[in-house]
């Protein structure tokens, strides 16, 4: 909170129960004429909030990146994802991309995925502990893939192998594609644990670009075969 005429800028971080409020001041005090409060005969009360992260579902968290950060002038400490033709930038640490990767070195760049992908990578990036649908994996993981930032890798990963529920087996050549093409090693290894009879490796593999699979899934995929 900032009152004309004090010299210092006054801020508190607040806990989720507590109720805003500034510094104390007498009533006659900052009505005296003769104070440095009076500007013009006019008294001026500026204050603003800062949200550093919001309560999402299933009581995670969700660090806020739409606003720039609070407390930090030094551009050096904050890189700006920009979105061309979308208005609002994403600003995130960069003393916590740059720890799980050496791809950020400089302050700002331009994305051209979904606005939400970007989001959500970023909030994997920084511990958030996401619970997002199969759909979303491909385009985190790509993002993640392009950044080197391997803690995400591991994160979607280990949720995909985690996740029981019956929407993983739903179009399982849809999963092995994704598993193929971001040489997701311990899930496809999963898959094929999980692989049903009726769907056999040889007829979903019809689908994949063999030139383009890793060497590691390649010998996943053979010692499979080797192994029925």
């Amino acid at each position: 909170m900032y009152i004309n005429g004090c010299e210092k800028n006054y801020q508190l971080i607040l806990q989720p129960d507590w109720i805003p409020s500034g510094r104390s001041w007498k009533v006659e005090t900052l009505l005296n004429k003769n104070s440095r409060f009076l500007r013009n005969g006019a008294l001026t009360i500026e204050y603003g909030f800062y949200i550093e992260a919001v309560e999402g579902t299933n009581d995670v968290w969700n660090f806020n990146f739409y606003d720039r950060l609070y407390g930090r002038p030094n551009e050096l400490e904050m890189i700006t994802f920009t979105k061309k033709g979308v208005c609002e930038n994403l600003y995130s640490h960069k003393q916590i991309l740059s720890f799980h990767s050496p791809c950020f070195k400089d302050e700002t760049y331009e994305f051209e995925d979904d606005y939400k992908t970007m989001e959500r990578f970023l909030q994997i990036a920084h511990g958030v502990k996401l619970d997002i649908i199969i759909a979303h994996f491909p385009g985190v993981l790509n993002i993640a893939e392009r950044f080197q930032m391997r803690n995400v890798f591991h994160f979607c990963e280990r949720q995909l192998i985690e996740d029981n529920d019956e929407r993983i087996w739903v179009g399982t050549s849809h999963q092995f594609r994704m598993a193929l093409a971001l040489n997701l090693t311990h899930y496809l290894t999963h898959l094929l644990k999980h692989l049903k009879p009726e769907e056999q490796l040889k007829d979903i593999m019809e689908d994949v670009e063999i030139d383009e699979m890793s060497g590691d899934c390649m010998k996943i995929c053979v010692k499979y075969f080797f192994d029925k």
